[in-house]
C-alpha cells in the first residue's frame, strides 16, 4: 500500500486543480485512516481528518500517512467505512468514497482472522453500505493486486460494496492508476447526479412503453416486486431508459478499465442481511483451499500495506443544467505484513502475494477498491475516461440510486 500512498502525497494538489478547472466545483478533501483492533495494532483503530477546502491542508493530511504496524491480515475496514459515513458530508454535495485495499475486514471467513466473528465493535459493513447508499454516499472500491486476490472473499466485498452503493469496483496492478480511478470516478459521478434530476421522468415514460409491450405479448403491463420475474423486468426497464436517452441525445463520461475483479459470492453478499449470515449461508458450505503458495509466498521480509481514504467535496456552477456539488474523501492507513505467513491459493500459486493488509475509504467524494473471491485477476493496467451514450449500467445504477434516496426521505 505504501506506493498508493506515496501517489496521493504526490497528486493531491494536481487532483484538486483538474476538477476545480474542469468541472467548476468547490472541492473539499477528507481523509479516513485506519488499521485494526488490539491487540493486532495498538496505535489507532480509525482517524479523520475533517473535509477542507484547502489544498495546504489537504496535502498536510495526506503526508501524516505511513506504511507501518502489522497484524492478522484482515483489517478495521468496517471501522474505516463507518467513519466515512459519519463525516461532516455536505448535504447537496455530489458525496463519493475511494475505498483502496489490499485486504478484506474482519467476519468474511479469512483464514487467520483474529476477529473471526466480525468487528469487535458490533458494526457489519454491509449495513453501512447500505447506510452509505441511503445517504447519497458512492463507494468506488480500488483493489490492490495482487495482494487482494490471496483473500478467499476480499474481492466479492470489494464487488458487494461497491455494489450496494451504486459505485464501481477496480482492480489495479500499479498505484500509478489511482489518479485515473480518483478523476474519472468523479467526472462519470458529477455527470449522473446531473442527470439524476430526470431519471424519475425517464422511467416513467420508460415503464409505460413497456407496459405496452407487455400488453402486446399477451402479459401483464405491470409486475410485482415480489415477483420470481421482477428482477427481469428491471433489466427490460432499465434497458428502454437507456435506449431513450440515447435517442435523445444524451451523453454521460464514464471509466474505463481493464480491472473487473472475479468475484463469484459478490451477488449473494450483496444480497446478504449481514455478514452472520453471510458465514452462515455461504463460507461454511465454501470448501477451503487445497493448496497454500507456502514458498512463494513466505521468503520475502515483511511486506509493507497502508489503507488510504481521500475525499473532495464540490459545488459547482456552469451554464444550465448547474453542475452538482461534489465531495470527496480519501484515507489511509498501512501495516507490516509479518514474514512466514502462508497463503491461501485463491488464485494461481504464480501470481499469489504474501496477503495484504489494509483498505480505505472516505466521505464527500471517495474512492473505494473493488474485491471479489475470483482469483485470476491480476489487476487492470489501463484506466480512461470516456463520453458515450449512458449505458445501461449506468442507468440502473441511477435507479438504485434514486428508489433509495426516496426511502430514505419516508424515513426522515
Amino acid at each position: 500500500m505504501g506506493s498508493y500512498i506515496s501517489e496521493a502525497q504526490r497528486n493531491v494538489q494536481s487532483i484538486v486543480e483538474s476538477l476545480v478547472a474542469a468541472e467548476k466545483c468547490d472541492v473539499r478533501f477528507g481523509l479516513v485512516k485506519y488499521r485494526d483492533h488490539p491487540p493486532q495494532e495498538s496505535t489507532f483503530v480509525s482517524e479523520q481528518c475533517d473535509f477542507t477546502s484547502a489544498v495546504g491542508a489537504m496535502r498536510a493530511n495526506v503526508d501524516t500517512m505511513s506504511a507501518a504496524g502489522g497484524g492478522d491480515g484482515p483489517e478495521a475496514v468496517c471501522c474505516g467505512l463507518h467513519a466515512a459515513l459519519h463525516m461532516a458530508w455536505r448535504p447537496d454535495a455530489v458525496k463519493i468514497v475511494v475505498l483502496i485495499a489490499d485486504a478484506p475486514p474482519h467476519g468474511l471467513g479469512e483464514h487467520g482472522d483474529g476477529f473471526p466473528n466480525g468487528c469487535p465493535e458490533g458494526r457489519d459493513p454491509l449495513a453501512i453500505a447500505r447506510a452509505m447508499l441511503e445517504a447519497g454516499i458512492t463507494v468506488y472500491t480500488v483493489g490492490c493486486e495482487p495482494a487482494l486476490g490471496s483473500y478467499r472473499f476480499a474481492r466479492d466485498f470489494m464487488v458487494a460494496v461497491a455494489d450496494i452503493t451504486q459505485g464501481q469496483a477496480i482492480a489495479l496492478s500499479s498505484a500509478k492508476l489511482l489518479v485515473d480511478v480518483i478523476l474519472g470516478g468523479a467526472r462519470e459521478e458529477l455527470d449522473l447526479e446531473r442527470l439524476m434530476g430526470n431519471i424519475d421522468e425517464e422511467v416513467s415514460e420508460a415503464r409505460q412503453q413497456v407496459a405496452a409491450e407487455r400488453v402486446s405479448a399477451g402479459l401483464a403491463p405491470e409486475v410485482e416486486e415480489t415477483s420470481a420475474e421482477y428482477e427481469q423486468y428491471e433489466v427490460q426497464l432499465s434497458s428502454r431508459v437507456a435506449r431513450n436517452m440515447a435517442g435523445k441525445g444524451i451523453k454521460a463520461r464514464r471509466v474505463a478499465h481493464d480491472g473487473a475483479m472475479a468475484a463469484p459470492q459478490a451477488a449473494k453478499m450483496a444480497k446478504s442481511a449481514g455478514l452472520d449470515r453471510w458465514r452462515t449461508e455461504v463460507v461454511a458450505s465454501e470448501p477451503e483451499p487445497t493448496a497454500l503458495c507456502g514458498a512463494a509466498a513466505t521468503a520475502a521480509a515483511p511486506v509493507a500495506r497502508s489503507r488510504m481514504l481521500g475525499g473532495m467535496s464540490m459545488f459547482g456552477a456552469r451554464s444550465a443544467p448547474p453542475p452538482p456539488p461534489a465531495a470527496m474523501a480519501m484515507a489511509e492507513e498501512c501495516c507490516a505484513m509479518p514474514p512466514m505467513a502462508p497463503v491461501p491459493c485463491a488464485m494461481p500459486c504464480a501470481a499469489a502475494a504474501p496477503g495484504g493488509y489494509g483498505g480505505g475509504y472516505e466521505a464527500e467524494l471517495s474512492a473505494a477498491g473493488g474485491g471479489g473471491g475470483g482469483g485470476y485477476s491480476t489487476g487492470g493496467s489501463k484506466v480512461t475516461t470516456e463520453v458515450g451514450d449512458v449505458s445501461y449500467a449506468q442507468v440502473s445504477r441511477m435507479m438504485k440510486k434514486s428508489a433509495a434516496r426516496s426511502t430514505a426521505g419516508k424515513k426522515a
